[in-house]
């Protein structure tokens, strides 16, 4: 490019510039980069000894106590095991993974009725899987019915699982509609399901599904949550319970009404909070309780999943009285570390480091295949401030001294328009 037949000084100047520019580049991107700092166990607030199992085994699950999960990270990236200083691998096992539900539609083998009328047909459960609940398909309405489950491993000797649930359809009373049978958990080969032949209306099931749960597997139960009751509100038909789990990030998966009431259905809508502000959606649902002359049937359980600190729940009672509650419970499953463990080792906890990255290891890749139900289960002695923790702050240069940041930035600009002001200065006195 030329300007009055000679070439562009600016682009001349620009070329002096340049590795001016280039080593202030590399050092606006320093300032933006975190520094580099191996984990120690002097990085952490928290700590505590592992108890090992004196089972041999090669692995041991450790399951996480309320107070380290609540000085935790949300997805517990800042947990490390060592022996001595040899760092151990380990992976995450969370109620997510050890209970999530697999829905299978199954063949009706064998149906026919007994001598007294009632349906009668086998289901075969899929190989490896434990069963606990069956729901039916059907478009049939306004019924009732009383069902009978069996279980077999040969045909031959039958185990009886349930012998009074009942489903039922009750549309025209504008009331609940149930066809899933709760079983205890089980892995029998077969089982026969056996439906009376009516108290009420039609009834005929159109399809099957199994609800497999791999609960037998999990290495630890459901817990009770203690909770406080921030404040319990009736208005315009709605009852509202407002809970303070007490912890922050508390895995919670069922909560459940204690009531002597009778002969209700009503729709709970949940929310969650973490600050008790700002509500979010988590699950609508029914619960409901039947005792008449031709119906016994209860459900005062609400399933989800939330791991916030604040839960908000509402009862919609319409025109009706408020329901005699005794009690609301919660419950959850802590998450377990399982990790390669020898007994003639000393291990360690380590927790509390904001600023720790999600480590990644080898066993989170295979954990799913191991059987948690056959390793041994480890405990964690006292929990302590780590007495060696000594503070590192890796975050990037630039967030931990901002002032500093926009002095650099201030200068740089400057910088940048010295630059220009000479090269047109330049440019006008070619001219």
């Amino acid at each position: 490019m030329k300007i009055n037949g000679t070439k562009n000084p600016l682009l001349k100047n620009n070329r002096k510039d340049r590795p001016v520019m280039i080593a202030l580049s590399a050092f606006l991107i320093t300032l933006l980069l975190p520094i580099s700092v191996n984990a120690a166990q002097s990085d952490y607030r928290n700590c505590s000894e592992i108890n090992l199992n004196e089972t041999s085994s090669a692995y041991n699950i450790l399951e996480l106590p309320d107070e380290v999960i609540g000085q935790s990270k949300a997805d517990m990236g800042d947990l490390r095991i060592y022996d001595g200083a040899k760092e151990i691998p380990y992976a995450v096992i969370s109620d997510y993974e050890t209970m999530t539900p697999v829905y299978e539609e199954v063949e009706m083998l064998n149906r026919g009725t007994d001598s007294k009328g009632n349906l009668v047909f086998e289901l075969q459960i899929p190989e490896e899987r434990w069963i606990r609940q069956i729901n039916f398909k059907s478009a049939n309405q306004n019924f009732i019915r009383t069902v009978k489950v069996e279980g077999s491993m040969d045909h031959q000797e039958w185990r009886l699982l349930t012998s009074a649930s009942t489903i039922f359809d009750l549309s025209d009373e504008q009331k609940s509609r149930h066809l899933e049978i709760n079983l205890p958990p089980t892995n029998l080969s077969y089982l026969r399901v056996t439906i009376s032949k009516g108290e009420k209306g039609e009834f005929q099931p159109q399809g099957v599904e199994l609800l497999s749960i791999n609960e037998p597997n999990a290495p630890i139960n459901l817990k009770e949550r203690p909770f406080k009751t921030i404040s319990h509100e009736r208005k315009d038909g709605i009852e509202e319970y407002t809970i303070d789990l007490l912890r922050r990030q508390l895995p919670v998966s069922e909560l459940e009404f204690v009531t002597d009431a009778e002969n209700f259905n009503r729709i709970v809508t949940l929310y969650e909070s973490k600050d008790a502000k700002k509500w979010d959606d988590v699950v609508e649902s029914e619960i409901y309780s039947y005792k008449l002359d031709k119906l016994v049937a209860s459900q005062l359980m609400i399933k989800f999943r939330t791991n916030q600190r604040y839960l908000k729940v509402e009862i919609q009672n319409e025109d009706n009285q408020s329901l005699s509650m005794k009690e609301i419970k919660v419950r959850g499953i802590n998450p377990s570390l399982i990790f390669p463990a020898d007994r003639a080792t000393e291990y360690n906890l380590y927790w509390n480091n904001s600023q720790a990255e999600t480590p990644v290891y080898d066993i989170e890749k295979f954990k799913n295949n191991l059987d948690y139900s056959n390793i041994p289960k480890a405990s964690i002695g006292k929990l302590e401030e780590n007495a060696n923790f000594m503070f590192k702050d890796t975050r990037p240069w630039t967030e931990r001294n901002s002032w500093l940041l926009k002095l650099a930035i201030t200068g740089a600009a400057a910088f940048l328009l010295l630059i220009i002001a000479r090269s047109f200065l330049k440019i006008s006195k070619d001219s």
